[in-house]
């Protein structure tokens, strides 16, 4: 295929890819009041923090109100300012419910009307919202009181204990960055010792691969594709990620006083956490290798598996893409994956959600550097980990209004977005001849 031929038959692939849905349907009436409560409670709980009714207790501007809210609603988890020396104990519940309703609610709501539409989330029934929800509170009540107890001679009270270990159990399976030390912290030493990385490393990895790809796994059958997707990137990009940092002279530095086997801990952790929650335990992430952060920042940008409480495009997204463009290339028909061949509006779904975050991270980019004169690389760490729904450490980086603002768009729609994408595609009628699929996007 020459140059003419593979340009013509991008654009008639990108042309059928941004076809418009012309019929409202009622399952996308629901979906866009699932994304306007979104926007709702977000709005609530900015006014919250930002109004003197005691979430705070150092003043917020509005803008930093709505950063946070948006924050911790989409599970990002990061802050402009200190949430440890500005929130009040009852901020800290308000940003743990946020959590829940952002994370564990939105994903039981989404699964559940994706259900609706015929989607295959889980492989031989469906589970209602409110189960998944009751397990993800179940998860996150016994990590956190695993933490609590791990903690317990750091407090004064048992209470206070355990609620510092359900903040960060919450804050872990959500895939959110949140954390509540500061210099003087009792907890500070605590968060690097194995049991609490042990702890909240497999927190985070529960809920990074979601509930139905576990119920997929405990039920031993694995009839769906994206299970098999899902374990093999993840696999894949930590594999890489882990060996990316163990070759960092920088990152090398930092743990030169640890054994190799504590090294491989280590960098196994920060390979997970840094793409699915934002945790680093590296002090500064621009000290690393341009190619170290480029694949870390890939590795965001994909994201987890769908109906997780992570962020980004998905790797079921950039597979049925790889294999798009491997098969335009080699000018073939129809995408196969697992024995079945995707319908055509099925990779229409895919192209919109990765084009549009493509898009997202970019045009973000440009702006923040732009507006607020910081450098290229660390914009677009800002733009990729707002979009990937990740924590940034935003105190020390000094952001205008308008470059929070850019970035709790960018929250917003890495979080709310690619559901709406992925539901409204669903009014399209697929062929009649379509097999039954088992790989979902979004």
């Amino acid at each position: 295929m020459n140059a003419p031929e593979l340009t013509q038959r991008v654009r008639e692939f990108m042309a059928q890819a941004l076809i418009p849905v012309k019929r409202i349907t009622p399952p996308q009436k629901r979906t866009a009041l699932v994304g306007s409560a979104f926007l709702g409670s977000a709005f609530v709980a900015a006014m919250l923090f930002w109004l003197p009714l005691g979430f705070s207790q150092q003043a917020m501007s509005l803008g930093n109100a709505w950063f946070l809210a948006v924050s911790a609603l989409t599970a990002s988890g990061a802050a402009i300012q200190p949430i440890a020396t500005t929130l009040t104990p009852a901020g800290m519940w308000l940003v743990v419910v946020l959590l829940h309703g952002g994370g564990a609610g939105f994903m039981s709501i989404t699964i559940g009307v994706l259900q609706r539409l015929g989607v295959p989330i889980f492989a031989h029934t469906k589970i209602r919202g409110w189960r998944l929800f009751a397990a993800v509170l179940l998860i996150e009540i016994w990590a956190g009181a695993l933490l609590g107890w791990h903690w317990r001679g750091l407090y004064d009270t048992l209470p206070q204990a355990f609620f510092a270990g359900l903040f960060h159990a919450t804050s872990a399976f959500a895939n959110a960055g949140f954390d509540w030390m500061t210099a003087t912290s009792p907890l500070l030493p605590m968060m690097n010792d194995l049991p609490s990385l042990a702890i909240i490393g497999t927190t985070v990895m529960i809920g990074s691969l979601g509930l139905p790809v576990i119920v997929d796994v405990i039920s031993q059958r694995r009839k769906l594709a994206q299970t098999t997707i899902s374990l093999s990137v993840m696999g894949l990009l930590l594999a890489g990620g882990m060996v990316s940092l163990l070759i960092s002279p920088a990152w090398q530095s930092a743990h030169a006083q640890q054994s190799w086997g504590q090294q491989v801990l280590y960098a196994g952790f920060d390979a997970l956490a840094w793409r699915t929650a934002g945790i680093f335990q590296h002090d500064d992430v621009m000290q690393l290798p341009v190619l170290t952060r480029v694949g870390l920042l890939v590795a965001m940008f994909v994201g987890c598996a769908p109906g997780s409480m992570g962020g980004g495009v998905t790797p079921t997204t950039v597979v049925v893409m790889v294999l798009a463009g491997w098969n335009l290339i080699h000018q073939r028909r129809g995408v196969q994956l697992f024995g079945q061949t995707l319908p055509q509006p099925f990779v229409r779904r895919a192209a919109l959600i990765l084009v549009s975050g493509v898009v997202v991270v970019c045009v973000s980019t440009v702006l923040i550097a732009a507006i607020d004169q910081i450098a290229l690389d660390r914009a677009v760490v800002l733009a990729t980990a707002a979009f990937a729904t990740t924590s940034v450490d935003a105190t020390g980086v000094p952001l205008s209004g308008v470059a929070t603002t850019i970035l709790t768009v960018g929250m917003l729609w890495g979080r709310v977005g690619v559901f709406l994408i992925v539901s409204a595609f669903y009014g399209e009628k697929l062929p009649k001849n379509s097999e039954k699929q088992t790989v979902w996007l979004g």
